[in-house]
């Protein structure tokens, strides 16, 4: 048996074809020992190499992996700084424009709306009526007829343009106007 710290590493044996004398088996002894230790070091110097490969993979691994996620990041960062653009274009169209624009989500809750809006809802500003609804502002009776016009463009998908409607405003005039509401 050959052994290194106390443990059994390999075994070898010998058969001669004739028996072995005295200085043959010490010098086998003897030699027994140096050979443990070579055996050892190759033994430790594979598995080395071996976990170096292994290692040199999983750097290879980690760098694509890091190459791909720094693209990723690269492409989210121009998302990010086109978006706010957008939103900055869309934040200053719906201060300034005269007409009524809105946009609701799919329980018809308004998310953007116009400035110019604000003053058919008897709000200071724009940002008062995010998160409401039309039965915030309305008689149960039409807020019910707007939600279930948009509750089927939702569900149909189709919408109109140019849908010349009556109406009445604060002062109980009469009103004309062109409405368009389309699903996005």
């Amino acid at each position: 048996p050959m052994q290194y710290n106390n443990r059994v590493q390999a075994v070898i044996e010998l058969a001669p074809v004739n028996e072995f004398s005295e200085a043959k088996l010490e010098f086998l002894e003897l030699i027994k020992e140096r050979i443990s230790i070579n055996f050892n070091a190759s033994v430790a110097r594979f598995r080395s190499e071996e976990l170096l490969d292994q290692t040199m993979k999983q750097a290879e691994i980690l760098k694509e992996r890091e190459d791909e996620l720094r693209n990723k990041l690269g492409e989210n960062q121009r998302i990010q700084k086109e978006l706010i653009r957008e939103t900055a274009l869309l934040d200053s169209m719906l201060k300034t424009l005269p007409d009524y624009v809105y946009f609701k989500d799919t329980e018809s809750k308004f998310i953007r709306i116009s400035e110019s809006m604000a003053g058919l809802f008897n709000a200071k500003s724009a940002k008062e009526i995010i998160g409401k609804s039309d039965y915030d502002f309305h008689p149960k009776d039409k807020a019910r007829m707007y939600f279930e016009e948009e509750q089927k463009i939702i569900q149909e998908g189709k919408g109109f343009v140019d849908d010349t409607r009556q109406g009445i405003d604060e002062n109980g005039e009469e009103l004309w106007s062109s409405t368009t509401k389309l699903p996005m």
